[in-house]
């Protein structure tokens, strides 16, 4: 199943990332929307959408929704082989390219992860997740620029390094270099 455009497949993504691929999970679709940069018309129209294609369902009348089996299988990248032993890194090519691009989506998923478990400064982690929002947001861009990728992530394995998780740091240098 193939969505219409971008704002519906970053919905569908981050309505994963949410639910980590839960399909009992229920999230706000208002909330999902925010997260993307959509007001709340926006939000609904764009899970009504989805919701059609059958990728999402409706939980609640005020607004919870849940990603279906359909709605996971569509937001997994194409090669799961390809994110989930991290050995992708990313080019010199100016511009990320699809494969890439949804490499790295998964992979900030695995961050995201990892920041939970973080032990630090509210500030330190502040640091952390303006970071993974500023990534997320530069891969909505039609050409997502492989050197801002590489600069964020740069940051985030600082970070990583600084709370003592090494393993994630690791991750993080075997993607960039």
């Amino acid at each position: 199943m193939t969505m219409d455009n971008e704002t519906q497949k970053a919905f569908l993504l981050e309505l994963y990332r949410r639910t980590r691929a839960d399909t009992g999970a229920q999230q706000s679709m208002y909330a999902v929307g925010a997260t993307i940069g959509l007001d709340k018309p926006e939000a609904k129209r764009t899970a009504e959408d989805l919701i059609g294609m059958g990728l999402v369902e409706i939980r609640t009348l005020s607004g919870g929704v849940g990603i279906t089996e359909e709605g996971i299988t569509a937001a997994r990248p194409e090669d799961a082989g390809y994110t989930d032993d991290y050995r992708f890194s990313l080019g010199n090519a100016p511009i990320i390219d699809d494969r890439d691009r949804q490499a790295v989506i998964s992979f900030t998923g695995v961050l995201r992860q990892r920041i939970e478990k973080t032990n630090r400064s509210y500030a330190d982690l502040e640091e952390m997740v303006i970071d993974i929002k500023t990534l997320e947001v530069h891969l909505l861009s039609s050409r997502p620029k492989t050197a801002v990728v590489r600069e964020l992530l740069r940051s985030l394995q600082s970070a990583f390094e600084k709370t003592g998780d090494g393993e994630t740091a690791g991750r993080i240098n075997r993607v960039i270099n």
